[in-house]
């Protein structure tokens, strides 16, 4: 009989190695069609790939990072051009890692990273400069006016292709102390991170990450402020700052933790959290690596302070909520469950935990209420694991 298992979410595979589940990817030339395809599938835009679609993807650029220790790989990430004198948006944690930088625009040129103009570690967004002048550039929107069930697109360089467009829908907005967040349905895939979301008319809504949650976009009005607040910073002297140091050692963290090295990942997260002891991110994949090795109580103390840091953390109170049914102490876990709920309502795997806490509790009336909540939801799978447990 299959095990049931209480529910937990992995920030680890989210960072770097989840697949895209976009309805549908199109990788394109402007103005390409694919053979077959009519011409309102190719104007997924709403107006012509030869105008929208191609200063989007001509304002997307490719961003590889090097270490100089021999035998790693290089890092790849996105990035889009916002003004055409060379200043690019990106995420911090593409390239805080690497020793230096590599920027290729549409056309083959490649630029190293002339100065950092902002950064912000929390919101995980990055301003840089290259020296390249005249560049396609996407414009801005106002991501306080999009709306839930909105229709928006994604370009980025998933898995070592280049230009990847890809369809989404706007799940949720969401508040964090740190700023606004666009939520959608769609995972990130290697390489994505740092790329443009952008409303049907091709304008960014927000940018790309992996901060907090799957499928996480942060507003583009949370970056406009800073694009005119630059004090340049040059390379040598963006890698040797503090914060910027502590997100190299998580990403070496999440790497290790990825190969299943978790003494390696537990050291890395915990030197990055002696550079930047408010690295949000480090204290809950230690969690998860303390979770792993069955280290309950340290993993409890993690989340908590991941929620200290983070209050509207919604995926760290479902793991607290785990980790207290690891200990067995079933009112701890509906305590936090609930506390994820009153923050997202539909949280489904909250759901699943409070279902299956009740159950060792033997309250089938609260098991019957949760389960329903879940058949509303659409998670089937989950109600049948639930049901088929012990």
């Amino acid at each position: 009989m299959k095990k049931n298992l209480f529910l937990t979410g992995v920030f680890l595979l989210n960072f770097c190695f989840l697949n895209f589940i976009f309805a549908e990817s199109i990788i394109l030339k402007a103005g390409q069609k694919k053979e077959g395809e009519t011409d309102e599938k190719t104007m997924i835009l709403g107006v012509s790939p030869e105008e929208s679609l191609k200063q989007a993807e001509n304002a997307t650029v490719y961003i590889q990072g090097y270490s100089f220790a021999p035998g790693n790989n290089p890092l790849a990430g996105t990035g889009f051009i916002v003004d055409s004198e060379g200043i690019i948006l990106t995420n911090c944690h593409v390239i805080s890692s690497s020793a230096y930088v590599i920027v290729e625009l549409y056309n083959g040129e490649k630029f190293p990273i002339e100065s950092i103009l902002y950064y912000d570690i929390k919101k995980d967004f990055c301003i840089l400069k290259i020296n390249a002048k005249n560049k396609p550039s996407i414009q801005l929107s106002d991501s306080d006016k999009v709306e839930i069930g909105e229709k928006i697109l994604f370009i980025g360089n998933a898995q070592g292709k280049k230009n990847v467009l890809s369809k989404g829908v706007i799940s949720d907005k969401r508040d964090f102390s740190s700023g606004k967040y666009l939520e959608t349905t769609a995972y990130l895939a290697p390489g994505n991170s740092g790329g443009p979301a952008l409303n049907m008319h091709g304008k960014a809504i927000g940018v790309m990450t992996i901060q907090l949650s799957k499928g996480m976009i942060l507003a583009i009005n949370e970056v406009k402020p800073f694009l005119s607040k630059i004090s340049r910073l040059s390379w040598p002297e963006f890698i040797q700052e503090k914060p910027i140091r502590s997100n190299s050692y998580f990403m070496r963290g999440v790497l290790a933790q990825e190969q299943g090295d978790l003494e390696g990942a537990s050291d890395n997260y915990k030197r990055a959290l002696q550079l930047y002891p408010d690295n949000l991110m480090a204290y809950y994949n230690l969690g998860d690596v303390y979770m792993q090795q069955n280290r309950i109580n340290d993993a409890i103390e993690c989340y908590r302070i991941a929620i200290k840091i983070e209050p509207l953390f919604v995926e760290a109170y479902n793991n607290l909520s785990v980790a207290y049914a690891r200990n067995n102490d079933f009112e701890k876990t509906i305590e936090y469950a609930e506390c994820a709920l009153k923050i997202k309502p539909n949280h489904t795997p909250a759901y699943y935990n409070l279902a299956l806490a009740y159950k060792k509790m033997g309250n089938k009336e609260k098991v019957k209420h949760y389960v329903n909540k879940l058949h509303e939801l659409g998670e089937s799978a989950m109600v049948a694991e639930i049901e088929e447990g012990n």
